[in-house]
């Protein structure tokens, strides 16, 4: 039984049938957002429980990217979005590195002192103009900016203390969809896709842990999903050589009903090559039955 499955709970604290449920195998760890945090001693307080809820070691995991996507807040750094490292290049690159660096640091440092372990950062989008769900969270257009500054930021984040998590592979920013509402379709080809997967290989070489995968189909190359698809799992793996861990990106949203019920999507992405399963906006008993049909 693999123990792939990162789920959600609903509030600040941990309740009696979510402590149960985090007692399952299947379970390898759990993501939190801003409806579980009030300030850092009580999502401390709340970790720690959640942590003494699992016979095995739970990974922790938040959306801490700075900019707009910010879970945490009272008592953590107000950082800003990419782009500003991105505009920052422009005239002073030294000082963009450094303060790319500096954020990665800081986000990495104020989360695993309240026991987090992994953060969803930093995007690795290239900004196209096209998708207003990226937008200024990705830190530029051009590929090689874009791999730098990506790269100061893990960095930054590992010297903190957590693993970082590069996203969307192999790109979201070449779509006006938001994956969260609605279906992403990217027309491009393999080539064009090139310039968006070019940020990659640097952070490979230089220590990247983990991916998560785009809820965008690209149907010139591959019918479904990038998180759904062998083809798009062995570029990273095969081709780019990868070897950390792969996480598909919330099974919730809208870009990822295409492939059917919840354990068909579930099945799909583990056949695909993923291990790690985001399933942050179902109910305790939604997940329950997806257990109960899995196990």
């Amino acid at each position: 039984m693999p123990a792939d499955l990162i789920i959600s709970i609903a509030g600040t604290e941990l309740a009696v049938a979510e402590r149960e449920q985090l007692e399952h195998p299947a379970i390898c760890g759990l993501i939190l957002f801003k409806k579980n945090f009030k300030n850092r001693k009580q999502v401390a307080e709340l970790i720690t429980e959640i942590k003494n809820s699992s016979v095995t070691e739970l990974e922790i995991s938040v959306d801490q990217e700075g900019g707009r996507v910010q879970r945490f807040s009272n008592g953590f750094s107000n950082l800003p979005a990419l782009a500003t490292y991105g505009e920052q290049w422009h005239e002073q690159p030294a000082q963009a590195l450094d303060a790319a660096y500096a954020h990665g640091l800081t986000t990495g440092r104020q989360c695993s002192a309240v026991g987090v372990s992994v953060v969803y950062s930093p995007v690795v989008d290239l900004d196209w103009g096209l998708s207003e769900v990226i937008g200024n969270r990705a830190f530029h257009r051009d590929p090689e900016v874009v791999g730098q500054l990506a790269k100061a930021m893990m960095l930054g984040l590992h010297d903190g203390g957590v693993v970082a998590v590069a996203k969307h592979f192999p790109g979201h920013g070449g779509v006006a969809a938001d994956s969260h509402t609605e279906g992403a379709v990217d027309q491009r080809g393999l080539a064009a896709l090139q310039e968006d997967m070019a940020p990659y290989p640097v952070l490979i070489e230089a220590g990247l842990k983990a991916v998560m995968m785009a809820h965008v189909q690209f149907p010139r190359i591959d019918p479904l999903e990038a998180g759904y698809s062998n083809f798009w799992v062995n570029q990273l793996k095969k081709k780019l050589g990868f070897s950390g861990d792969i996480y598909c990106d919330d099974l919730s949203m809208v870009g990822a009903h295409s492939a059917g019920s919840l354990i068909d999507r579930v099945m799909l992405t583990r056949e695909a090559g993923c291990n790690r399963l985001l399933l942050c906006n179902f109910s305790v008993e939604e997940k329950a039955g997806l257990l109960a049909e899995l196990y």
